[in-house]
């Protein structure tokens, strides 16, 4: 199965407070694909 994933790092601004939609949620997704190899 194929998928998209777009990702810019200005994305990192949205600040959302303490929502779980935040940063942080961002960084951890990309630094898992990362680390797993996932392309």
């Amino acid at each position: 199965m194929k998928v998209g994933l777009v990702y810019d790092p200005i994305y990192l601004e949205h600040d959302t407070g303490d929502h779980v939609e935040n940063s942080q949620r961002l960084v951890a997704a990309m630094s898992y694909l990362k680390e797993t190899g996932i392309k």
